[in-house]
């Protein structure tokens, strides 16, 4: 399998996930090194705008097919103590 871009990554799930009617807003893709482990590079997307949907596991799914890895987009939420 040839390696993929991060931009052939980022079309081949934009065009999955419009096919098959998943949420999404926007797509980002990084390339991660895993050298300092003995293996190779790796693309990386990020499902950005992503609501739960139990359909993740085909997206997962079609991303290791395709030679990158996909991940929703991590919502954190910081707690704020109110003075009073």
């Amino acid at each position: 399998m040839t390696e993929v871009t991060t931009h052939r990554a980022k079309k081949l799930l934009k065009q999955f996930l419009v096919e098959h009617g998943l949420p999404h807003s926007r797509l980002t893709a990084k390339t991660v090194s895993f050298s300092g482990f003995g293996y190779g590079d790796r693309v990386s997307v990020t499902v950005h705008g992503w609501t739960p949907d139990p359909r993740w596991d085909a997206v997962e799914q079609f991303a290791r097919e395709h030679g990158f890895s996909a991940r929703p987009e991590q919502t954190v939420y910081a707690a704020c103590n109110a003075a009073g």
